[in-house]
């Protein structure tokens, strides 16, 4: 696909014609024509080669594989396309056909689904697909011990997406192997020097971090682009070169983040380093006191920890002798009647309070009228009876006033 601005520019024309004939040729010259010879030695092979041996090792456990390719899709016309060469090969191989399916052949979710269920079975080892088609919803991962990746995608994100299909938590394999496939002296430079650049941005947007300032801050993807970019290089110079700017890039880092560590340390130890010093080994010389001292604390802490512990589950010891002498009081009490006595001084110090009244004519209307109103009431009434008792007993007053009462 063109930009907009291809038909203002005809240079772009040539120069993404050139981007997508190279990336054909890197794969597989019968791409670009099928009657050019199949090279033994391309990475296709050099896949099927990898592909077939690990079917063969793993037929014990039926471990699955899967394998990317962008390039070169199945479009049922009849055209040559390195999906179909792929299957063709390990099946003349001795690969059940059954087993090696394109993520191309299931059109609905329901045939997806379908068949993520028979590669997580084992039914399907060998599956094929694209990028693209073979997203984040692509459960496959049960019995997955191989990935191949055939190209190289134009976005640092879609290598890690192809990872994340094997490198699962869900994956019963401990240890797994990802195979990437370039071609030597081929567009794969140029496409990995891509990934290369994309990924350096990237990570330093990620990290908020100039890349020099600590040695940390290179991404491991970084160097790993960079390292198959070199791979792709057919003339010697250009491997070395590119070795070489990865030495000198790591040694300045390392350099940078020596210089940095120095800075901190003299502003740290201040103006006077030696002085600094001199009081930090004085410091360090008073350590092993403060170290008895803190020992001292610690044992300490520990007695009172036993001793609490010790007293936590101890009963009260004078529980017997307050046992006997409480049942020994309520005895007493109830022999003495001191009880009924401390009530019989209550009732009749209420009574003795009648006595403030002049004379006993004023006070019988007043009797009457309270017990005409606590008679709804049993304990008001039973007061009154023992007001009554005791009044009976003074014989200074007419215990016939209080019998007509009582009536």
């Amino acid at each position: 696909m063109y930009p907009k601005c291809a038909h203002l520019c005809p240079h772009f024309r040539h120069k993404f014609k050139i981007t997508s004939d190279g990336r054909k040729l890197g794969l597989d010259q019968r791409i670009i024509s099928p009657l050019l010879p199949d090279d033994a030695s391309s990475k296709v092979n050099a896949c099927i080669d990898n592909v077939y041996h690990i079917w063969k090792d793993y037929s014990d456990t039926k471990a699955a594989q899967l394998i990317f390719c962008d390039i070169s899709t199945p479009k049922n016309d009849g055209s040559f396309n390195i999906y179909d060469d792929i299957r063709n090969k390990l099946v003349r191989r001795g690969v059940p056909k059954e087993q090696v399916y394109f993520i191309h052949e299931a059109n609905s979710d329901a045939q997806k689904k379908e068949l993520f269920a028979k590669v997580r079975s084992s039914q399907v080892r060998i599956f094929i697909g694209s990028t693209q088609k073979m997203d984040a919803v692509t459960n496959v991962q049960d019995r997955l011990i191989a990935l191949h990746d055939l190209d190289a995608p134009w976005r640092p994100r879609d290598l890690i997406q192809i990872s994340g299909r094997i490198v699962r938590r869900d994956n019963q394999n401990e240890k797994v192997h990802i195979f990437r496939y370039v071609t030597n002296g081929t567009f794969d430079s140029y496409l990995w020097q891509t990934l290369e650049n994309k990924q350096k941005f990237i990570s330093q947007i990620m990290t908020s971090k100039s890349p020099v300032r600590s040695c940390e801050d290179v991404d491991e993807s970084v160097l790993s682009f960079a390292e198959v970019k070199a791979l792709c290089a057919g003339d010697p110079r250009i491997k070395e070169h590119m070795d070489l700017e990865l030495e000198v890039s790591k040694l300045k880092i390392m350099k940078a983040d020596h210089n940095n560590r120095q800075y901190r340390l003299e502003a740290d130890l201040g103006e006077d380093p030696r002085g600094n010093i001199t009081r930090i080994d004085n410091a360090i010389g008073k350590i092993p006191e403060s170290l008895e001292k803190y020992k001292a604390d610690l044992e300490n802490l520990l007695q009172q920890q036993e001793a609490a512990m010790t007293e936590a589950g101890k009963p009260f010891e004078h529980e017997e002798d307050l046992r006997i002498k409480s049942a020994r009081l309520a005895e007493l009490d109830s022999e003495l009647n001191l009880s009924g006595r401390a009530e019989e001084t209550a009732y009749h110090r209420a009574w003795m309070q009648w006595q403030h009244l002049q004379h006993w004519k004023m006070a019988v209307p007043h009797l009457r009228i309270i017990w005409n109103i606590g008679t709804q009431s049993r304990n008001i009434r039973t007061v009154f009876k023992r007001l009554i008792s005791l009044y009976e007993q003074h014989k200074n007053y007419n215990s016939n006033i209080c019998k007509s009462m009582v009536k």
